[in-house]
């Protein structure tokens, strides 16, 4: 485990599922049983975080075991870019962000990767539509639309739409739901408050709890949440506390410092507990997402050192 400062410890256990210099590799997540990860991927050129910040790469989804091995292609378009998954643990569907002519809208495949539905998101124009979070009943996603900086809760397969926050108390990033099906559905959200120029790396942790007002969780620099499935926690990105500026280990790759996954206990208000750091900063993780059980998360891995480009896996204390 690693410290608040992100400094490494002896017992942090992170190992590499799938990396290759010839590739980026972005969003992971686990596949209901837990046996599977899945992932992004697209193939790197001589600007491999050009390939890494464009919905336009040409992204596909793949699968590999969490026991070993090769990854496999699950799904790849022609014409859709398929980005940010989510697994249902309980339908099995994958839902995810497809770009096709500069559009970003919710679509969904089975788990053979078959089966490619569009759903038609009410409202006006659904554009930029990312990240979207199944709710623990596989009827409905949460999902940003980052033209107006709203979550929506979209049902599945009527695209019917509930605004969940509103970008006049939060402008929201990603957001996930707590898969815990007792706790009404609150989100954790990437966001920050309304008013000057929206800077990602601003952004901190927001809770939203159904018909309650949206609260930070410390009030400290965060990005891309993911609820542990009995709903006792949250892991996400951050720099805070990083123990080298960015320029050190290579101001290209690293773009906006370097990031490590925390870990926090998620209270029914503002936390005062310290977040406990789990990867070491010198890989840069980020898009962590739990295992059904509790027990680890899969992160993707930007290196300064392109071999090290991949998607890994970390133990965490229950």
């Amino acid at each position: 485990m690693a410290d608040a400062r992100g400094q490494d410890a002896p017992s942090l256990q992170f190992r590499y599922l799938a990396r290759d210099p010839a590739f980026v590799y972005s969003r992971p997540c686990f596949s209901p049983t837990g046996e599977q990860a899945l992932f992004m991927r697209a193939p790197a050129t001589d600007d491999p975080i050009s390939v890494l910040n464009s919905n336009d790469s040409p992204w596909s989804l793949w699968t590999v075991p969490l026991s070993g091995g090769p990854a496999e292609l699950l799904f790849e378009h022609p014409e859709l870019r398929a980005t940010r998954p989510d697994w249902s643990r309980h339908s099995g569907r994958i839902a995810f962000s497809g770009v096709r002519d500069g559009v970003a809208g919710l679509w969904l495949i089975d788990d053979k990767g078959g089966n490619l539905t569009r759903i038609p998101v009410e409202g006006p124009l659904r554009d930029r539509l990312f990240y979207p979070s199944w709710y623990p009943a596989g009827d409905a996603v949460a999902i940003t639309d980052y033209r107006t900086r709203q979550v929506l809760k979209v049902g599945i397969p009527s695209g019917a739409v509930q605004p969940l926050t509103d970008p006049a108390k939060v402008r929201a990033g990603m957001c996930s739901v707590s898969p815990d099906a007792s706790s009404g559905g609150p989100l954790a959200l990437a966001g920050q408050r309304p008013g000057g120029q929206f800077i990602v790396q601003n952004n901190s942790i927001w809770i939203q709890y159904p018909g309650r007002e949206p609260y930070e969780l410390d009030g400290k620099q965060g990005r891309m949440p993911s609820w542990a499935p009995d709903g006792s926690r949250i892991a996400f990105a951050s720099v805070r506390g990083r123990n080298a500026p960015a320029h050190v280990l290579h101001h290209r790759t690293l773009p906006g410092g370097i990031s490590t996954i925390y870990v926090q206990r998620a209270a029914g208000g503002p936390s005062s507990n310290t977040p406990v750091g789990v990867t070491p900063f010198g890989i840069h993780a980020r898009h962590a997402k739990w295992s059904p059980n509790g027990l680890q998360l899969v992160c993707m891995v930007e290196a300064a050192d392109s071999s090290a480009r991949g998607i890994g896996v970390v133990d965490v204390e229950a």
